[in-house]
């Protein structure tokens, strides 16, 4: 996970979500937040104190109204300054989930998360340049509500900004 503050989402690279694997039923939840309807659960095991908890980040629960869950794990290696608190865009609308920290970054509508969540294909797949050399993807921020940024590659990276429909 590059960035201090790259979405867990984030923000992403295989055409169906993972099982979260290895994520054990006494790991902890480390960090809550709402994304429209969903309650999304940052779980693994605490870091200890004094370091942010999103570094024992190991999977994403997403729990529906209801109580209904799912969970997501990256599907390749996401380093602990890789995960986000900020997968759900600011109108609710899209979530982003890195799945290695050499990209994809899958975007996936609110509205077909659970099919995505089920095995189904990204609505929008995101990725640095094509090439010869995989480029590590860092920083993934909203900046406006269908919006993104974030950028590839290192010394000095490449920034790219999306607008997602």
């Amino acid at each position: 996970m590059p960035g201090s503050s790259c979405c867990a989402l984030l923000l992403l690279v295989c055409v169906v979500a993972a099982p979260a694997q290895g994520v054990k039923a006494h790991s902890a939840v480390l960090h809550e937040s709402r994304c429209g309807r969903y309650l999304l659960q940052w779980i693994g095991e605490s870091p200890g104190n004094g370091y942010d908890p999103r570094f024992g980040a190991i999977a994403l629960r997403i729990v529906k109204p209801g109580g209904d869950s799912r969970s997501w794990a990256p599907r390749g290696e996401v380093f602990f300054s890789d995960w986000s608190y900020e997968p759900c865009s600011p109108n609710a609308r899209w979530l982003v989930l890195l799945q290695d920290r050499y990209g994809p970054i899958h975007a996936v509508r609110a509205e077909n998360l659970w099919r995505y969540l089920r095995g189904g294909k990204a609505d929008q797949i995101l990725r640095g340049t094509e090439g010869p050399t995989a480029q590590v993807h860092s920083e993934i921020r909203w900046i406006g509500e269908q919006t993104l940024r974030y950028q590839i590659g290192g010394s000095p990276p490449l920034e790219r900004v999306v607008r997602l429909p």
